[in-house]
């Protein structure tokens, strides 16, 4: 019996650098990491932080403890406000979920008319293009549009 010996690769397997090439993958992941910290995560923590602390925007946060959370469970319209965010969500929720799932159904089936359905369903998604197209219009119109306005504004010809 021999011995076997550990490949002096690990290392760089282990992020995934070497021949195939991981570390190209997280050059590629790095901006959305980088967003989420910036917003996602480093807002959280700062509700965190001043959940904790006396803070009026005007002077310093100072340390409160759990005060605040003392003074929200002391308040009588918590209560209230947990129970109408209850009743929204499970209001809410199913009710979305059981109509798209017939509205998806619906799509599907070999009926009557079938197509002036489906135009009907998509035609909130081709109207907001429209809408999107005719602000972008009005923006570039030669007579009364907003950036010839701004160009006659620098003293530049429409």
């Amino acid at each position: 019996m021999g011995l076997t010996t550990v490949p002096r690769t690990r290392g760089r397997r282990l992020f995934g650098i070497g021949a195939r090439g991981g570390f190209a993958g997280y050059l590629f992941i790095t901006p959305s990491l980088i967003f989420l910290f910036v917003f996602l995560i480093l807002p959280i923590l700062a509700a965190l932080y001043y959940s904790f602390s006396d803070y009026d925007l005007m002077s310093a946060p100072r340390f409160a403890g759990i005060k605040n959370y003392r003074n929200i469970l002391g308040d009588i319209r918590v209560s209230r406000a947990v129970l109408n965010t209850l009743f929204f969500a499970f209001g809410t929720v199913p009710t979305g979920t059981v109509l798209a799932l017939v509205l998806a159904l619906l799509v599907d089936r070999k009926i009557r008319a079938i197509y002036a359905f489906r135009a009907a369903f998509y035609l909130p998604v081709v109207s907001s293009f429209v809408a999107v197209s005719l602000i972008w219009l009005w923006f570039y119109e030669p007579q009364f549009g907003f950036f010839n306005d701004i160009l006659e504004l620098l003293g530049l010809p429409r």
